[in-house]
């Protein structure tokens, strides 16, 4: 036991745990990364309230998290966080579209409700040079209440969000792998697509 322990403990302290304890890491899915070439999958990380009398808890990040990606085939993203910031957007307003070529994201909507588009720019340099269908634009409903999740963005993506009315104002929460200076932010019209050729509605109809 080193001296600040035993000095903790003659003040009354216990240590809480005697081993290291780590809970399961989140199931994720990912979207995309399917080969080689292509970037980094975008991951997508259910994540868990923990809760007692007292109130809650829930983890945000891990840099361990990031190495579950080898396990599945995929390319990891970078695990480590330089950067910590919360955004916030009006209902109905849009951000986007903005692309790194380095950073990595890590979106977690901390209050209100977003739908977060994605698209995969190396994905479709790539079926344009071989005549292939061009990649979807990929949606992910984020709800700070009922669907709790971090979606970790990997450089060469695309990526947008808007606040859904209903929910008020929707706080963000990102985690990023570099520190901000604007070198590495690239930004496209919010309404002009995610790149020339691809066409995407934030406001259509989600009826069904």
């Amino acid at each position: 036991m080193s001296n600040e322990a035993e000095l903790y403990e003659a003040h009354g302290y216990t240590r809480w745990a005697d081993i290291p304890q780590r809970p399961p890491h989140p199931v994720s899915r990912t979207i995309g990364g399917s080969d080689q070439w292509q970037s980094a999958a975008v991951q997508v990380r259910p994540l868990r309230w923990h809760t007692d009398a007292r109130g809650g808890l829930v983890e945000v990040h891990r840099q361990s998290w990031h190495a579950d990606m080898r396990l599945q085939g995929h390319k990891p993203t970078p695990g480590e966080v330089a950067q910590v910031y919360i955004s916030t957007t009006a209902e109905g307003v849009v951000k986007g579209w903005h692309l790194h070529a380095m950073q990595t994201d890590r979106f977690t909507v901390l209050r209100g409700a977003i739908v977060l588009a994605l698209y995969d720019i190396r994905a479709h340099d790539r079926a344009c040079a071989t005549w292939q269908p061009l990649p979807s634009v990929v949606e992910v409903m984020l709800h700070a209440e009922r669907n709790p999740s971090q979606v970790v963005v990997p450089p060469g993506w695309a990526h947008g969000w808007m606040a859904l009315h209903g929910y008020g104002e929707a706080h963000v929460l990102n985690a990023v792998s570099h520190e901000y200076d604007g070198t590495d932010e690239f930004r496209r019209d919010a309404h002009a697509g995610p790149c020339d050729g691809v066409q995407y509605e934030w406001r259509r109809s989600r009826d069904g």
